[in-house]
């Protein structure tokens, strides 16, 4: 179930490398971190 979350949660939260992030993109990524961070536990 992790696995399958993390393949699903990470492509969609993770910045972009050759774009400027932008407040929105900053919180979706942390969104994304606390997510897999609660599945973990």
């Amino acid at each position: 179930m992790l696995r399958l979350t993390e393949d699903l949660v990470l492509p969609v939260t993770t910045l972009p490398s050759e774009e400027n992030p932008t407040a929105d993109s900053f919180i979706l990524e942390q969104v994304g971190d606390l997510l897999l961070s609660a599945l973990r536990d």
